[in-house]
């Protein structure tokens, strides 16, 4: 049968991938779950309500329990092909209908492709070039939770056992500013802060473009560490960590709170 006459029903085309995830329940793990999927592809996804009262689960009817995102033509082609290497290639007969559509699932979403680096180690020199975190000429290092690189992309998660009260993102900046240097084909990197016992997730997203603009915001609080160095003036300073402190000289200190 010749090209002309073949049934164009015969062809193979991907007309949509709908990426989600369920938690049961709302509040913080479906922020954490919106987070996750951030991570993965651009775009605002979606929440979906519990079409059922399960009281069981403690689930009310319309309450939002699952993120959800579709995409179409490019980048439904890119992220189903990622998402089924990290399946290996490999999907079930059971995950395929009469119908033309396939469901699969990924235990972890850091399963998805990247070349992955955990506890990764960076450091910079005065000049801010990439330099060996041991090296004597180090001026700025860091150690890096979960790094993953996937070509012009990148994920950085620090994870932290402490309290989310008071987030403090200017370290994942710094760490970012760290990876742009250390990996030059990364142009687009998405943080996060993660909260293990807080089940929190803080999200950030860095462009190479603002490189400049970023290490700006660490100029000043620089300038004060130099010229205290030089001087050996520290000037106290008012943390929320304060009450942990045994300097009780200090005009900020204050007892530690029992509870």
């Amino acid at each position: 049968m010749s090209q002309q006459t073949q049934n164009i029903m015969k062809k193979i085309s991907l007309g949509k991938v709908i990426l989600n995830i369920g938690v049961g329940k709302s509040g913080e793990p479906l922020e954490i779950a919106k987070a996750a999927i951030g991570q993965i592809v651009e775009g605002k996804p979606n929440k979906r309500n519990a079409k059922e009262a399960q009281r069981d689960w403690g689930v009310r009817k319309g309450e939002p329990i699952g993120i959800m995102i579709t995409l179409r033509g490019k980048d439904a082609t890119t992220l189903l092909k990622k998402l089924l290497e990290a399946k290996g290639n490999q999907i079930k007969e059971k995950s395929f209908d009469n119908e033309g559509n396939v469901s699969f699932g990924i235990l972890e979403h850091i399963d998805i492709p990247g070349i992955k680096y955990p506890e990764h180690e960076m450091a910079l020199t005065y000049d801010k070039l990439p330099c060996d975190f041991g090296s004597e000429h180090r001026w700025v290092r860091g150690i890096c939770d979960l790094l993953i690189v996937d070509g012009d992309y990148a994920f950085v998660v620090d994870y932290k056992t402490g309290s989310n009260k008071y987030p403090d993102p200017k370290q994942l900046r710094l760490m970012a500013l760290m990876v742009f240097t250390h990996f030059p084909e990364v142009n687009k990197i998405k943080g996060g802060l993660m909260f293990v016992l807080k089940n929190s997730f803080l999200m950030e997203e860095y462009h190479r473009k603002d490189m400049d603009k970023s290490w700006g915001m660490f100029e000043q609080p620089l300038k004060r560490l130099e010229n205290s160095y030089e001087t050996d003036v520290w000037e106290a300073k008012p943390t929320p960590l304060c009450g942990w402190c045994s300097v009780d000289s200090c005009d900020h200190w204050k007892p530690r709170r029992r509870y």
